[in-house]
């Protein structure tokens, strides 16, 4: 059995290693050392990438022009990248970066990231009361490597994950209306919080679910009208299958069932000529086994 000190010694390590690993990112972001590891560091627009997609949605707010428009009144950010979220975040977070300039949003952006990541931190230790369980969970949320990609690309997952676990956190405390409101912003965030659907089903709160499903729409739709198109673009989101051209680099799990389903075929190849040859045929089947899995 482990003496107390050794376990206190071992919640230090883990939160030391954190704290180093942090500010490797902090610094990797004006240096660059860490984006090897990352795929979309690597091979995407450039840093802030993300980020940018909401500025120019704001942008674009403002000129009158739908927010997941490719043809912008005017381009005010370094490299376009298409908007993807909900009417909601190119009406707040949007119209507020583009009163400074793009860059310097960005900035700001990680710079609330970073708040973000404190807050939860000090939120997650008052959970526990022995030193070395405290440590050690501020340990794992400073050592979350995916968390470098938030901040050079200035995504909003860690909102939305943020907002999932201020959720949970007043639901088990039995404060049901704020952890309600935080669930609903972050389904306008990001729609992957819908995750918790099943699980809030199951505990019986249908009725929520279904308001919380419905607020989401009812703000989205009056820029859905307003702006005819916008709706199909949106929708794109979750109709549009993975494309072949994509899979090379990509590690994510819809990526790789991709891989998966074109080795199987025997159609994928390694060569890129023979890869051009093959594109229509790849992405037809793609576009099957995305309704499959519908």
């Amino acid at each position: 059995m482990s003496s107390p000190r050794l376990g206190i010694e071992s919640g230090k390590v883990i939160l030391v290693a954190g704290v180093l690993l942090h500010l490797s990112m902090l610094l990797s972001l004006q240096w660059g050392f860490l984006n090897p590891l990352f795929d979309d560091a690597q091979h995407r627009s450039g840093q802030g990438v993300d980020f940018y997609s909401v500025v120019q949605a704001g942008k674009n707010l403002v000129d009158g022009v739908s927010v997941y428009s490719t043809k912008p009144v005017e381009q005010i950010v370094p490299y376009y990248n298409p908007y993807r979220y909900h009417p909601f975040v190119a009406g707040t977070i949007g119209l507020l970066s583009i009163l400074l300039r793009p860059d310097i949003s960005y900035i700001l952006w990680v710079l609330i990231q970073e708040g973000l990541l404190l807050l939860n931190i000090l939120l997650t230790r008052s959970l526990f009361s022995d030193a070395r369980s405290a440590a050690e969970a501020t340990g794992l949320w400073l050592l979350f490597s995916p968390y470098y990609l938030e901040l050079y690309m200035g995504q909003f997952s860690f909102l939305m994950g943020s907002l999932l676990f201020w959720s949970m956190l007043a639901w088990m405390k039995g404060r049901e209306r704020p952890g309600d409101i935080s669930w609903v912003l972050s389904l306008m965030v990001k729609s992957n919080s819908g995750v918790f659907v099943p699980v809030l089903l199951k505990l019986g709160r249908w009725k929520f679910v279904v308001a919380a499903g419905a607020i989401s729409t009812a703000i989205a739709i009056p820029y859905f009208i307003a702006q005819p198109g916008s709706l199909a673009d949106f929708s794109r989101n979750f109709t549009e299958s993975i494309k072949a051209q994509t899979l090379f680099g990509n590690q994510g799990f819809a990526a790789l069932l991709g891989v998966v389903v074109l080795r199987s075929a025997g159609v994928w190849s390694d060569f890129v000529h023979e890869f051009a040859l093959r594109i229509e045929t790849m992405n037809e089947m793609l576009i099957l086994w995305h309704w499959l899995l519908l």
